[in-house]
């Protein structure tokens, strides 16, 4: 499994202008395909932004996500696995945090495959 997002104040990161299709696929793997949720929530390091919302764009009636408490993993098309934490949206959002093509690619492609309707469980 490859690690994207997982940024440190101490280093520096690749910043640009992201496909505008990544932030909403984020947000929606957000919802979708959580994983490791923990009971406290990190925090931005960089704003100190702490327990940030974000609606869901694309499903109806899916409540909003939090950031920060969870990651989301996702598999390519290439087989390759990626773990991202829930806060790489506002990364790219608040920050001009660029993941690696790779990854986002793989978000992408992940994303269209994703049903856009509410499961059973989450209503």
């Amino acid at each position: 499994m490859v690690a994207v997002g997982w940024l440190d104040p101490r280093g520096g990161f690749p910043v640009g202008e992201a496909d505008p299709r990544l932030l909403p696929a984020l947000t929606r793997l957000c919802y979708t395909h959580e994983q490791n949720l923990t009971r406290a929530c990190y925090q931005c390091p960089y704003c100190l932004a702490h327990h940030v919302f974000r609606d869901v764009p694309e499903i109806p009636g899916a409540r909003p996500v939090l950031l920060g408490n969870a990651e989301i993993h996702i598999v390519g098309p290439d087989g390759v696995a990626y773990a991202a934490p829930t806060l790489v949206v506002h990364y790219v959002e608040e920050h001009g945090y660029l993941p690696p093509r790779p990854f986002v690619e793989a978000a992408l492609w992940v994303d269209a495959r994703t049903p856009r309707e509410l499961q059973e469980w989450d209503r």
